[in-house]
């Protein structure tokens, strides 16, 4: 018997339509703490549509265009990636970024095997230690500078060749030694 009686407020919710998602979404003014999320929420919101969503949006329409910024857009479909996709330069970035794609495993396993073998205890440890943080402190231009300077032609990397009797190379100029060397500081500076 006391299964079948039901209070007032419980037939008013068994008989209510449902509830749209909009009213689901919005609080009502006995849910504060949701109305307090959503005002919470809506600054972020904003900030992320305006100034994501929309230029996004902008430059996916004006990519589909004909448009010098001087003169009004003329509407060209898919031409420009068509373009794109027949551009040799673009081409060779793109294969350029899946081989330093294709070296992620090594950013992830090289700093584990040394985080690892620190934490063993080898000989020299505090210096592998201070080595192994020393990029976190230092900021991509930095690490740019340094490196720019260390794989000139007539930089330090090429200047300690000479000392052991092999002759220079233009590391970032060569384009065989180019993408090994970028992947390499990279490697370094991801640690």
């Amino acid at each position: 018997m006391g299964a079948a009686v039901t209070t007032a407020a419980q037939r008013r919710a068994a008989t209510a339509a449902p509830a749209s998602f909009l009213s689901r979404l919005l609080p009502s003014r006995r849910e504060p703490e949701r109305l307090y999320g959503v005002l919470f929420v809506l600054p972020a919101l904003l900030v992320v549509i305006v100034f994501r969503v929309i230029p996004l949006g902008w430059g996916f329409g004006y990519s589909l265009t004909d448009f010098d910024g001087i003169n009004p857009p003329t509407f060209i479909g898919l031409g420009n990636y068509e373009r794109l996709l027949s551009d040799g330069a673009f081409l060779d970035s793109m294969r350029n970024a899946l081989i330093m794609l294709a070296t992620l495993p090594i950013w992830i396993a090289l700093p584990m095997i040394i985080a690892i073998l620190i934490h063993q205890g080898v000989p020299g440890g505090r210096v592998f230690r201070a080595v192994y943080f020393f990029p976190a402190v230092l900021s991509s231009v930095i690490i740019g500078a340094i490196f720019t300077f260390v794989l000139r032609y007539d930089g330090s990397l090429n200047g300690l060749l000479g000392i052991l009797g092999v002759e220079g190379v233009d590391w970032l100029g060569n384009g065989s030694t180019a993408l090994p060397s970028l992947i390499g500081v990279a490697l370094w500076s991801t640690f």
